[in-house]
């Protein structure tokens, strides 16, 4: 039976009963479900499918289907407007499968390997397998499956209607009894399913210690993030609450938020923003200024007066007391303000950001967001490739390294500026280029040529050259002397045969010194003994004195 999957579509679903009372002998029932399920397979078998053979390099279609035993595959080829079936897959989900999410069982169709590595696969699907693959949030088992089809030519594109009776099995991709929990998962997966509203608590107090302010925002998800801080200026009571609403505002806007719903315990404060009532001092209505400012950076943007004991949180926050109800642990820092948010001046709207143009991160973004690719084949299997390690959060992107946490990636004038930051800055320690890449990791950046602009940053850096210890090496190697003092050994060589000269002296014998590097040759007729030593005698003992030592190697 295993050995006729390839022919048959779905056969793991459609006789899952019959498969299922044949894996259990000690308690086999024969019912009335495993006869019809018999019955229809004899009739499949008398009327088998006609398998097509993929084409050298043509463009293989891949279509799936899941229900709640099984996940079925085809792998087809288009003829015209004929759909040619290659490959049937089917799959009983194991008992651990089951509990998979139902887009994670899409990604289970890795027996057709072989013809991943031979063929370009289009991956027919109505549901965002590419997105929930990229995204930044991905469990450990997605992520390894990203890899691996990482490694192949796969583009997924959406399904249109299908009308080819080989296709009947594939229409509905998920059998009805899982929609509506494959819908909810979706809608939890998607990026664009924050319809609800962040919940944004703010409280400022003033006394004669100083200001201080407490921001409490509570997520979707209902995390928590608290805030207290200490205003190292003067401010009063009113001023407090706008400094307490101002930085609730923009930690807001920092995580990303569109929608939120704001509560405070100023009456004045909440009036004056939503314009029922108006401010008159002139440190009012500049804090007002500020404030409307932030508020048109949201979708919505909903303030409410509560009262103080409904803001306890905040108020506690504010107070820099103890009265927060809790009964764990927790951290909460504490940021120093050094001047007022109103002598801030505000962006102009004239000013425009300077646009690098194409990047190296430029390829990647197009390929994550609208599946472009370069026309070169090759480059485009590249991008397919690298896209596996990248996912795009809040229009940035990321890069997965390999101990997890995400290195945010930098353009080539963002990534001067790092490095020079972390070489020379507030908190450079003028450090070499391996030590300079490894702290720019830490610090959660990437770009490809991190090492040798790293090396560019510490050869060009002017302290670097001018307090770098000196190098005290000679510019060539040194040479050991093999003499001590002059004359003292000496090497011998008898060179020749050469061409016969008056005399009939065909040889030549040298002596050179090791130390002067004095040199003597004779030519001689014969090499004998007699006519070596009389050289020798002649030419350097009478002259420089009984050598120590004669080097030769004859």
């Amino acid at each position: 039976m295993a050995a006729l999957s390839r022919f048959i579509s779905g056969l793991s679903d459609k006789y899952h009963a019959f498969f299922r009372t044949l894996k259990n002998p000690k308690d086999f029932q024969w019912t009335e479900e495993c006869e019809s399920a018999l019955h229809k397979l004899k009739a499949h078998l008398t009327t088998p499918p006609h398998l097509s053979k993929p084409l050298l390099g043509a463009v293989l279609l891949l279509y799936l289907a899941v229900s709640e035993h099984a996940v079925s595959v085809v792998l087809i080829r288009e003829e015209g407007s004929k759909h040619l079936p290659i490959y049937y897959v089917s799959k009983a989900l194991l008992d651990a499968d089951t509990r998979y999410c139902h887009l994670e069982k899409l990604a289970l169709a890795r027996k057709l390997r072989p013809y991943f590595q031979a063929h370009p696969i289009v991956a027919v699907t109505s549901f965002p397998i590419k997105l929930v693959l990229h995204k930044p949030k991905v469990s450990e088992r997605l992520a390894k499956w990203a890899l691996e089809l990482g490694e192949y030519d796969v583009i997924f594109r959406p399904a249109t209607a299908l009308k080819s009776q080989v296709l009947a099995d594939f229409v509905a991709e998920f059998s009805p009894a899982l929609l509506p929990a494959l819908e909810q998962e979706v809608c939890l997966r998607s990026e664009t399913n924050e319809e609800g509203e962040w919940i944004l608590h703010v409280d400022g107090s003033s006394n004669v210690r100083g200001a201080g302010l407490g921001i409490v925002l509570t997520s979707l998800t209902g995390n928590t993030a608290s805030r207290a801080m200490r205003c190292n200026f003067k401010a009063t009571n009113n001023e407090s609450e706008y400094e307490a609403l101002i930085a609730g505002l923009t930690l807001t806007h920092q995580m990303g938020a569109e929608k939120i719903q704001v509560f405070g315990d100023s009456q004045l404060i909440i009036n004056q923003v939503q314009g029922e009532y108006q401010a008159k001092d002139d440190s009012m209505i500049q804090y007002l200024a500020v404030a409307q400012r932030l508020i048109k950076k949201f979708k919505s943007c909903k303030l409410t007066q509560i009262p103080r004991k409904q803001n306890s949180q905040a108020d506690a926050l504010a107070n820099l007391g103890s009265a927060l109800e809790t009964h764990s642990q927790m951290s909460i820092p504490l940021l120093v303000l050094q001047w007022p948010t109103t002598l801030e001046e505000p962006p102009s709207e004239e000013v425009s950001a300077v646009e690098e143009g194409e990047t190296w991160m430029t390829p990647l973004v197009r390929y994550l967001e609208t599946d472009i690719l370069p026309e070169n084949s090759n480059e485009a299997r590249k991008i397919m490739k690298q896209a596996v390690r990248y996912c795009i959060s809040q229009k940035k992107l990321y890069r997965r390294s390999f101990s997890r946490p995400y290195l945010r990636c930098a353009t080539p004038r963002e990534a001067a500026g790092i490095l020079v930051e972390l070489h020379e800055g507030d908190c450079g320690s003028h450090s070499s280029g391996r030590n300079l890449v490894l702290r720019a990791r830490r610090a959660g950046y990437y770009w490809p040529t991190m090492a040798a602009d790293a090396d560019i940053q510490t050869k060009h850096c002017d302290q670097c050259q001018r307090h770098a210890p000196v190098s005290k090496l000679p510019p060539e190697n040194l040479k050991s002397i093999s003499s001590p003092w002059p004359f003292r050994k000496w090497g011998m060589d008898i060179v020749g045969k050469f061409p016969m000269v008056p005399g009939q002296k065909v040889f030549l014998l040298v002596v050179t010194d090791y130390f002067s590097k004095w040199v003597k040759a004779e030519a001689l007729s014969r090499t004998t003994d007699l006519q070596i030593l009389k050289f020798l005698w002649t030419y350097v003992i009478t002259r420089f004195g009984v050598p120590h030592e004669i080097v030769t190697d004859n």
